[in-house]
């Protein structure tokens, strides 16, 4: 995974977060940040 399709990733994640605003949003979006988080951490170390 490159950071352009990390990026393109987390775009379409928040885009489904608003599409699908519920009781649960803010949850979400904080699990959906630790992940994104990760990730980007990830692809710092691809080659």
């Amino acid at each position: 995974m490159n950071k352009a399709n990390s990026n393109a990733n987390h775009a379409g994640c928040i885009a489904f977060l608003i599409i699908n605003n519920n009781e649960s949003l803010v949850k979400n979006a904080i699990n959906h940040a630790n992940l994104y988080a990760n990730l980007y951490k990830i692809s710092n170390f691809a080659v």
